[in-house]
This record gives C-alpha cells, sequence and structure tokens, in this order.
C-alpha cells in the first residue's frame, strides 16, 4: 500500500519527461518567435508565438550535424543524439528573419536536455 509521500514520489517520477521518455538520450524543446505581433504588446495577450515546420539542426563544436529534428504545431520538438556538448540550431534557410540563436546545450546519459529557442521576428 502507497503511503502518501509514496505518492507524491510516484507523481513526481510519472510527469518527470525523461522518465516518460524511458531513459532517452537527446534533446527535447520548443522553438518559438517574439514579438508575434507587431507594435506595442498587451497585457494578456501573448507575445511568443510557436514556430512550426522548422528544422531544428544538431551540430557538434567542429560544425559537424549529428541530428536533425522538424518542429511540430506547436513548434516542439525531440531528437535523439549520443551524450555530448552541442550547438542547437534553427535552419531558417538562408533567409533574414527570424533571427534565431545558436543555442549551446549539453546532453547527458538517460536525459533529454529542455532547449528552449526563442527567435527575434524583427518586429517593433
Amino acid at each position: 500500500m502507497l503511503t502518501l509521500k509514496g505518492l507524491a514520489i510516484l507523481a513526481f517520477v510519472m510527469a518527470s519527461p525523461t522518465m516518460a521518455a524511458h531513459g532517452a538520450t537527446g534533446l527535447d524543446g520548443t522553438v518559438s518567435v517574439s514579438p508575434a505581433r507587431p507594435g506595442p504588446q498587451h497585457i494578456g495577450a501573448p507575445s511568443v508565438a510557436p514556430l512550426a515546420k522548422m528544422v531544428v539542426r544538431v551540430r557538434r563544436s567542429d560544425g559537424h550535424e549529428v541530428a536533425h529534428a522538424t518542429s511540430d504545431d506547436q513548434g516542439r520538438f525531440t531528437v535523439s543524439v549520443p551524450v555530448g556538448t552541442y550547438d542547437v540550431v534553427v535552419d531558417v534557410q538562408g533567409a533574414a528573419l527570424p533571427r534565431c540563436p545558436v543555442t549551446p546545450a549539453r546532453v547527458r546519459d538517460g536525459q533529454l536536455t529542455r532547449v528552449q529557442i526563442v527567435c527575434d521576428s524583427g518586429m517593433r
């Protein structure tokens, strides 16, 4: 029989993204754009919007691509890569906008490293 403390631990483990992925090693993240609208931001209105169908490239420090993924309709992506340190790059296919930062990520064994990439839409 589970105690209240046991239930709390079980709930934490079940909610953990690394446990949900059954020990997967790689990256789990989102790609979004901000500001999402031109002009002043309004209270309560979202200032960030997901970027769908963006190719996310994972590169070693020498620039060699080891994997890539495409973001879904909510800007989410997951990609399996070996343990290591990487640069995560959103491929804007030569477009001037949005401008997306190169995001460093350190992947550990049996974990999905969370990456949040917020690209600049250029709207002001």
